[in-house]
């Protein structure tokens, strides 16, 4: 591809993806942060594979981040805020590409345990005289069960049937099915 002779294509490709997570002000960079990574790497798999472990990567951090400090990492909406901004993507990469997210968990077995304990950390309190809950906080629990749920069917999924001359029976991949939202 164009990418291919890039000069520091090697450092381009290991900074680009995390400008993907951005938001806010810088949000308008995603666009062509996405289409100069594509450049640089144009074998889809592989881009969907930086893409993904940078997402990975940005989730792991902030979940134990909230998971070590709690209430102590800021306001609880805050909190919950940064951990809602993560979840959807999680969700999405589960229904799309479960192998990059289930070889993740199975590399960093602590990463299901520390979103949990985040989502714990920042689970809201009952609300005093009358008041609401923070609409972040409410929406992770579904969120979290969403991801658990889909990583325990893709463990309950039959093996494949072993292939004439294969050594060892793989586990069967969840279909797109299986792992839409609940």
């Amino acid at each position: 591809g164009v990418g291919a002779a890039a000069p520091e294509r090697e450092a381009m490709l290991a900074a680009l993806p995390s400008a993907l997570l951005h938001r806010g002000r810088l949000a308008p960079l995603r666009k062509p942060t996405k289409a100069l990574l594509l450049l640089l790497e144009p074998r889809r798999p592989h881009y969907h594979e930086l893409k993904d472990m940078a997402t990975l990567r940005h989730a792991h951090c902030v979940a134990s981040l909230l998971a070590d400090r709690g209430a102590a990492a800021g306001p609880a909406g805050l909190a919950a805020g940064g951990l809602q901004a993560v979840l959807p993507g999680l969700c999405k990469m589960l229904r799309k590409r479960p192998h990059s997210f289930l070889r993740f968990v199975n590399d960093e077995p602590a990463f299901l345990p520390e979103l949990c304990a985040a989502a714990q950390a920042v689970q809201p309190s009952p609300p005093r005289g009358g008041g609401r809950h923070d609409a972040r906080q409410a929406h992770l629990y579904p969120s979290l069960v969403q991801i658990l749920l889909a990583c325990a069917r893709h463990l309950a999924a039959p093996p494949l049937a072993v292939e004439a001359g294969a050594d060892a029976p793989e586990a069967a991949p969840p279909s797109a099915a299986s792992l839409e939202a609940v």
